[in-house]
């Protein structure tokens, strides 16, 4: 029999739900530091922002898919399944949403062999054999990655943002979500030929 308290509390729940307070103080705590640290919060795309994008990306693709601060795991796995002949890569800098997004994709049965979740800086990541890079990111992050961009990506590459566009280039589609955020996708080919005509993805 297990003891209770005065009030008939059984102490194993008293324990288990102190527990859980700390754990969720400890990941309050973390997604607080990381903020800090990096200038954004670990803040993933919603089904809506994921579905906009996918429609204005270019069906095929010969090159690399990379994802720039892949969070949580869930775009990246929507674009694993949109190219499946290529090799897509989501790279995040913060621990625990990669820890989640690598042991998903671990602990799947019949995970996609060509998905891969790398933890690092992405400003480290080598872009140059890259066809596609997609990003969510703050507006002062985007500005930092627009050099490397321009500099890594060969000519016809193409850049996909969710929210927030890279400065001093046009975007060669945008899509305007109707959400609270009015968020925006934007699309991007880097220069050096003339736009491709877009088999839009479904």
């Amino acid at each position: 029999m297990q003891p209770q308290s005065a009030a008939g509390v059984d102490e194993r729940d008293i324990l288990i739900a102190f527990g859980v307070l700390v754990a969720m103080l400890l990941i309050a705590g973390w997604i607080a530091w990381r903020t800090w640290r990096t200038g954004a919060p670990p803040m993933p795309s919603n089904g809506r922002m994921r579905r906009a994008l996918l429609e204005v990306l270019p069906r095929a693709m010969s090159g690399r898919v990379v994802e720039l601060g892949s969070g949580w795991g869930g775009l990246a796995w929507r674009l694993a399944r949109l190219y499946p002949a290529v090799a897509v890569v989501g790279v995040e800098c913060s621990e625990l949403p990669w820890l989640v997004s690598w042991l998903r994709l671990k602990l799947t049965w019949r995970r996609p062999k060509h998905l891969q979740f790398l933890y690092g800086d992405f400003f480290a990541q080598d872009l140059t054999d890259a066809q596609l890079v997609v990003c969510y990111l703050n507006p002062e992050t985007m500005s930092r990655l627009r050099p490397k961009l321009m500099a890594e990506l060969r000519p016809g590459a193409y850049v996909a943002c969710i929210g927030f566009a890279l400065p001093e280039i046009p975007p060669m589609a945008v899509r305007h979500l109707d959400d609270w955020m009015q968020t925006k996708i934007y699309l991007y080919q880097m220069e050096g030929e003339e736009p491709k005509p877009l088999n839009y993805a479904v």
